[in-house]
């Protein structure tokens, strides 16, 4: 009986010894699959679609009033010609000039990489919308993890956005891959990451528009912030 006792005993302890590898394999499984898709070289792709849940002006914070500051300067003095042709001058005999401003131009990437929570990434769209909500101009919008995701254009309140790839991060082929006027051809832009990937220098150099860069208080990658600093204008969200 003693015998049979201590058996079954030594069976337990076997069958909970094998579930706690089990279980200790399945951690290190994944852990080592997080690990791969935070350095860049896994995408996973997912399909959801995400909208600005906080419509409030009074909650609006300082780099948000930089921002819109910077932008309003931008669209005083950018001022283009147009020729009303519906009228003419009763002076000189031809169509008089009228002015107007030009909004700025403003090119806005969110990292969605496997790095940013869900919590976080629901603050960047929060703040992107704030700067439409102050500006009132449109945005060109990039999510991006390993790679650019499809162009889409914010010029309302409450619009649904698709997000395609929550992966790794390389913002640096994001870059690369999107048009030409959307980069070169802007005023603004304005790059939403913790920064836990290779700062793009070599395309910075190369772009001649103003470039923000903001960053979740606390975790960040404090060398690609200091970077981002001698490009542009490096910011903080709580």
């Amino acid at each position: 009986m003693r015998e049979r006792h201590l058996l079954d005993r030594i069976t337990q302890q076997i069958q909970e010894s094998i579930q706690r590898r089990y279980e200790l394999d399945e951690t290190f499984r994944y852990n080592d699959g997080l690990l791969s898709r935070l350095r860049g070289f896994e995408k996973v792709t997912s399909l959801f679609q995400i909208k600005a849940e906080n419509s409030n002006d009074e909650d609006s914070i300082d780099w948000k009033k930089y921002i819109s500051d910077e932008l309003s300067k931008a669209s005083d003095l950018s001022e283009g010609v147009k020729t009303n042709k519906h009228r003419l001058s009763k002076r000189y005999g031809m169509a008089p000039k009228v002015s107007r401003r030009m909004a700025p131009k403003v090119t806005v990437l969110i990292d969605t990489s496997g790095s940013i929570s869900d919590g976080l990434l629901k603050r960047f769209v929060n703040e992107m919308e704030g700067i439409l909500r102050k500006c009132n101009i449109p945005l060109v919008l990039y999510f991006f993890s390993t790679e650019a995701q499809e162009r889409q254009k914010v010029d309302k309140k409450g619009k649904l956005l698709d997000v395609k790839d929550r992966g790794g991060t390389n913002v640096s082929a994001a870059l690369k891959q999107m048009p030409r006027e959307d980069l070169e051809q802007i005023d603004y832009l304005i790059i939403f990451t913790d920064g836990f990937d290779s700062f793009p220098e070599a395309v910075m150099k190369q772009l001649d528009a103003k470039k923000i860069f903001i960053f979740p208080k606390g975790n960040y990658n404090h060398n690609y912030y200091k970077k981002a600093n001698e490009y542009g204008k490096a910011l903080f969200i709580d």
